[in-house]
């Protein structure tokens, strides 16, 4: 693996785990009971 590859895996790495973590977000909340925000977010 050359430095010039590295260095964009590097630099993208934080947006792979936003994108992970902000795609288990929005999963639970469609598995979220409740009809509103009010049940959704009230455990």
């Amino acid at each position: 693996m050359n430095t010039r590859l590295k260095r964009i895996l590097i630099l993208n790495i934080p947006y792979l785990f936003l994108a992970l973590f902000f795609t288990k977000v929005s999963q639970a909340w469609r598995l979220a009971f409740g009809y509103d925000i009010g049940q959704k977010v009230h455990f």
